[in-house]
């Protein structure tokens, strides 16, 4: 699946980062060959994998993260965001 464009310029800092204590359920999502979101399948991601916070998710119960150069929606209920991400919880 190809990648698509970074982080936005808000997010993913050092200090916009988690790592998560369980493992949990993330939908991989990337770009297709016309340049448009595509989702991918579903994965687990591993307990103690360290996510970079990239952006809003496709629904207000998710964000967006990236873990080993491939980006993912989450389920805010999932994770446990730093406090100054706390306005999308």
């Amino acid at each position: 699946m190809m990648q698509h464009a970074v982080c936005s310029p808000r997010f993913g800092s050092a200090e916009e980062s988690i790592t998560i204590a369980k493992r949990i359920a993330a939908i991989a999502v990337g770009l297709n060959a016309e340049g448009k979101i595509q989702i991918g399948v579903i994965s687990q991601l591993p307990d103690g994998a360290c996510l970079e916070v990239c952006g809003e998710g496709f629904n207000e119960r998710t964000i967006k993260v990236r873990w080993r150069e491939q980006f993912y929606y989450v389920f805010l209920q999932d994770v446990e965001l730093p406090e100054s991400l706390a306005v999308y919880a």
